[in-house]
């Protein structure tokens, strides 16, 4: 009689403790889906204590929204990691997106117009090569061996003809006993040089024969290839006199 009394008292307990369980409130579990296409956003069900954070590619944070039941998030495709926090619990549960499919390219840039590349300061025109030297002070420089036809007869006799040496010999600014004018070559130098010549045949050029003219008292002078003939060479430097 006692045993029977016993075992109808461990099933009433019994029946009590599923009576309990099914009057409880259910649990909510959060919702993830594994795939997401690109371009849509990933829905996530949270219970009302839970938070959750977002990862991609295991270091950048996701900026998610709030929703209704949760959050959502999107970005282009690649693997998503979602943390949910759950107080009560010392680690995070880990869950794991797929966002799939394959972003189209950007939008390309329009063709740039080309840019000029820039253009190095050119001397004044007239204005004279040394301004610091106050000499009026002649330098032709040719190439060596250069010979008609490798240059015109015209400029290659400029150097040689009587006209033209009397006149600068007599109006060119003499010194340590020789006129004030020189024949050069970019290699082997000028003769009867000093630092002056050095200087002028330093004047940057961009051709040979090349001309160097330098009135330094009147800031007068010219830089630039040889005049084409005597008369175009005599009218330049008279007028630079």
């Amino acid at each position: 009689m006692t045993d029977n009394r016993t075992w109808r008292g461990l099933i009433l307990q019994n029946l009590l403790q599923v009576a309990l369980l099914l009057s409880a409130p259910a649990t909510i579990f959060a919702e993830i889906p594994k795939t997401v296409p690109v371009y849509s956003f990933v829905q996530v069900t949270l219970n009302p204590d839970e938070t959750a954070l977002v990862i991609r590619d295991g270091l950048l944070p996701v900026e998610t929204v709030e929703t209704k039941d949760g959050i959502a998030f999107t970005g282009p495709p690649g693997r998503y990691l979602v943390a949910l926090i759950t107080p009560g619990r010392p680690t995070p549960d880990q869950n794991f997106v797929e966002i799939v499919g394959v972003a189209p390219p950007g939008p390309v840039d329009p063709p740039k117009p080309p840019v000029d590349p820039p253009v190095p300061p050119q001397p004044d025109a007239d204005k004279a090569p040394l301004p610091d030297s106050p000499g009026f002070n002649v330098l032709m420089i040719y190439e060596s061996g250069a010979l008609p036809p490798a240059i015109t007869k015209e400029q290659h006799e400029i150097q040689y003809l009587p006209t033209v040496r009397d006149w600068l010999t007599a109006n060119t600014t003499p010194s340590d006993g020789w006129a004030g004018w020189r024949t050069g070559d970019p290699d082997a130098g000028v003769p009867q040089s000093s630092n002056l010549w050095a200087r002028m045949l330093a004047v940057p050029r961009t051709s040979l024969p090349w001309l160097v003219v330098n009135n330094g008292a009147k800031n007068k002078g010219y830089s630039g290839p040889m005049p084409k003939n005597a008369t175009e060479f005599m009218k330049l430097v008279e007028g630079l006199k």
